[in-house]
């Protein structure tokens, strides 16, 4: 007779549930099963508090999950991952609450300002900008106020706080379209909530506290770090306003997929956002976007301590070639401005995809390099487009490679233009052919760069060049390079395309690194 399943160890049933990942209604008839697979399966169905990408905002989700976090708290320490959306400008239904469980959540509240790193002080300098009327919108009062009328913010912040071992927020359509403009609920007591998580953590910084920190002071969520926001769109031009991104730049990494924003109005309008603050931002990504050149520096003149940065310029196969995309790195554009802030602590940087304007004709004339990046004292890994490197209108001998890499360099990817895997066969050779050009046009830049390793970059042990087709990979014309790399002890991987004939009987382009 087969051993009954209760009956196994608990890592293996453990192990079965895992497979269920995203399949809440199974784990939570499965709790119902027996108080045993209960105990077994609440926490996979606790772990990720999922928000359906393409359903509507539910106005009872958060304040029942808050409702049934407070009433048993060990649920709370399940969940690592809370997913949402933007409600617009409703109201949460907050009628689920009795009178007794009002208490509860009035002490919940008690118990956040108990700690100190919630004040009207600390409100006014964090939140530059709002519309509240009364006179202490940062008070406790304000906060119970608040979630009695059912704030969307207020009531998020606090579900959030009945969620200790917090790792990650993920937010859906992150914009709001009523026909003439997005509209946005207020993200004022979430901001407030999450900057007071940074506080915690870094007594000290954006404007903590000066008092003694209190020996029983603990972070609040300890493990949170991660915040990533994204919208699918079909078409560009509907930019999210800058505030609704506030929130997340108190996380020590965020990632944006295709989630453009845009500040509007000049400088004045631009303080009322967040001044001069400064964020603990470790690393930014940034996909699929279309933001300005005016945007984009103004994050980056946030952040003191970023370690990475990640930009794809473009959206997929689109080729959006808007006059503010030639400023990213032209004049005083933000890129090479911006991310001097960080030379102290970038260490890794990738420029490699999108960028479209790098390839038309009419830029041609304009110099789009990033410049010297030789102060940056950290940087160890690069991937770049070639063309942000260097200029094809330069004169070969006045443009080197040695004179502008950073001597802490240890890995270097060079890529060039985007290959769209929705064109047709013959344009995708033909812009292999284009990468393939621009690569060997400078190829003694990178031998030059290896050869010169040990006075130049002499941590380099790997360089990667995306865009040679296999049969000039195996010629003569990277001989040179090759044997530099080989003697210099660097590993040279190269991006090989080719053209295949799969099952369908359908030719295409393929391509794989390889090691030489």
């Amino acid at each position: 007779m087969p051993p009954a399943l209760d009956g196994l160890p608990n890592e293996i049933i453990s192990s079965i549930l895992t497979q269920l990942h995203g399949d809440q209604a199974t784990l939570a008839a499965i709790c119902r099963v027996s108080r045993y697979l209960g105990s077994v399966a609440t926490a996979p169905l606790y772990r990720v508090i999922q928000q359906h990408e393409d359903g509507p905002h539910d106005p009872c989700r958060t304040p029942l999950l808050l409702r049934t976090l407070l009433l048993n708290p060990a649920l709370g320490s399940h969940i690592v991952e809370v997913q949402l959306k933007i409600p617009g400008q409703e109201h949460e239904d907050v009628s689920c609450f009795s009178e007794e469980e009002w208490l509860l959540l009035k002490a919940q509240v008690a118990r956040l300002y108990g700690t100190g790193l919630f004040t009207d002080d600390l409100f006014s300098k964090n939140i530059l900008h709002t519309t509240d009327p009364c006179d202490s919108p940062g008070s406790e009062w304000t906060w119970n106020k608040n979630v009695r009328e059912g704030q969307w913010d207020a009531v998020l912040s606090l579900m959030l706080y009945c969620c200790p071992r917090l790792e990650k927020l993920r937010g859906f359509e992150w914009d709001r379209w009523n026909g003439l403009g997005p509209i946005y609920p207020g993200f004022y007591f979430f901001t407030f909530f999450m900057s007071g998580v940074a506080r915690s953590k870094a007594q000290g910084h954006l404007h903590a506290q000066k008092s003694r920190p209190r020996p029983d002071r603990v972070p609040i969520l300890p493990q949170y770090r991660y915040a990533h926001l994204s919208l699918k769109a079909e078409s560009p031009g509907r930019p999210i306003l800058l505030q609704s991104l506030l929130p997340f730049l108190y996380s020590s990494a965020i990632e944006l997929d295709q989630v453009d924003t845009k500040i509007e109005g000049g400088g004045t309008e631009r303080y009322r956002l967040w001044g001069d603050l400064m964020f603990p931002t470790k690393k930014l990504v940034i996909r699929g976007s279309l933001m300005s050149a005016n945007t984009l520096g103004y994050l980056l003149d946030s952040f003191e301590v970023l370690e990475e940065f990640l930009l794809e310029y473009g959206i997929g196969d689109k080729k959006y070639l808007y006059v503010s995309m030639r400023r990213m790195v032209h004049g005083s554009g933000p890129l090479p401005r911006g991310l001097l802030r960080s030379k102290k602590t970038l260490t890794k940087l990738e420029l490699a995809r999108g960028f479209s304007a790098l390839y038309a004709q009419d830029y041609s004339s304009i110099d789009q390099t990033l410049g010297s990046l030789r102060d940056f004292e950290v940087l160890t890994h690069l991937t770049v487009k070639l063309e942000l490197l260097i200029w094809h209108a330069k004169p070969s001998n006045e443009s080197s490679l040695c004179d502008i890499m950073p001597r802490s360099l240890e890995f270097l990817s060079i890529a060039t233009e985007d290959v769209l895997v929705s064109a047709d066969l013959t344009l995708i050779i033909d812009t292999v052919s284009r990468k393939e050009r621009s690569l060997l046009r400078n190829v003694h830049h990178f031998e030059e760069l290896v050869l010169r390793k040990e006075s130049v970059v002499p941590n380099l042990w790997h360089l990667v060049l995306d865009g040679i087709q296999r049969e000039t990979a195996d010629s003569s014309a990277l001989a040179t390079l090759k044997r530099a790399c080989a003697t210099s002890s660097v590993q040279l991987s190269i991006v090989l395309y080719h053209v295949c004939f799969p099952a369908s009987g359908e030719s295409a382009m393929r391509s794989e690194r390889v090691n030489f």
